[in-house]
């Protein structure tokens, strides 16, 4: 009897034991493939992670050789700006797209003169003339000091309106010439003179002058000369050269030249056309025809 238990003990026991092994190699196996997903969930993480970085280093790879160009990446740390808008008072002379010289002036201004009649008429011979560049007077009458700015800015309007360019630019060469004759009594009779003797209507460019037809136009000019190109005196400049024109050492010759201006207390400024179509390049006063020849030589003009 007590063999018979002891034979059925240990076949229990026995049991058990072959139940717990079986058991313990099922828990194995489990976490075996917990062990082996975990294994590849990290493998795949792994691997994204290091497609990522892999990716993002092309990427600077590729921005890197893609400003590599220092042409490019001068440009692109420019600010960009629109071109000055041509309105029916702006005298406009010459039709070259390429290369654009833009005046802001203001006719009761001595620098102004003394611009127009020392270094205008050699650009005028050498690049105007020639057809290399295009030459543009914009408005800026900087009435807070000149009281006879306004007036004198409508004339010149009145005539670019109704009588085109040419005769608008001949009528601001006469102001010019004879600067201290109608400063000093009845200005409008003076330029009612000089109209007179272009072969003008005296009295269209008067009436036109006192309805102020063309104030807005010409106010308009004012202010795209102050608030966009940040210009505070006359004369001032504004050369647009066509980009594809340009190489990156013409721009470096040009900034050269540019920091003469520094030394006399000028400065400068280099501006990109809002299309990108033009490098702009500002400056103010009433510089010698030597200095704007540099300048258009360095542009390849």
């Amino acid at each position: 009897m007590v063999e018979e238990k002891n034979k059925k003990l240990e076949e229990k026991q026995q049991k058990e034991t072959e139940e717990k092994k079986i058991e313990s190699e099922k828990n194995f196996g489990e976490k075996l493939k917990i062990y082996l997903l975990a294994i590849l969930v990290v493998l795949v993480i792994g691997f994204s992670i290091v497609s990522y970085m892999l990716y993002n280093i092309g990427e600077r790879i590729s921005k890197i050789q893609v400003s590599s160009d220092p042409f490019k990446v001068y440009l692109d740390s420019l600010q960009t700006v629109p071109l000055p808008e041509i309105r029916s008072v702006d005298i406009v002379l010459g039709n070259n797209k390429d290369y654009i010289l833009y005046e802001f002036t203001d006719l009761q201004c001595p620098f102004c003169m003394r611009w127009e009649l020392e270094t205008y008429p050699a650009i005028y011979n050498d690049y105007i003339k020639t057809g290399k560049i295009s030459f543009v007077v914009k408005h800026f009458p900087l009435f807070s000091i000149h009281p006879l700015a306004n007036v004198s800015a409508q004339y010149l309007g009145c005539i670019a309106k109704y009588y085109g360019s040419e005769k608008a630019k001949a009528f601001e060469s006469i102001v010019y010439e004879n600067f201290t004759e109608w400063q000093k009594g009845n200005a409008t009779q003076y330029f009612n003179k000089y109209v007179e003797s272009l072969g003008l209507d005296v009295n269209k460019i008067e009436n036109c002058v006192n309805t102020s037809e063309v104030y807005k136009d010409i106010l308009n000019d004012y202010y795209e000369t102050t608030q966009v190109y940040r210009f505070s005196g006359t004369p001032s400049f504004l050369i647009a050269a066509k980009l594809d024109k340009l190489k990156y050492e013409n721009v470096k010759q040009v900034e050269n030249i540019l920091n003469q201006l520094r030394r006399y207390g000028l400065d400068y400024q280099i501006l990109l056309s809002n299309d990108t179509q033009y490098l702009l390049i500002g400056f103010s006063g009433a510089l010698p025809y030597e200095y704007f020849d540099q300048l258009f030589k360095a542009l390849n003009i």
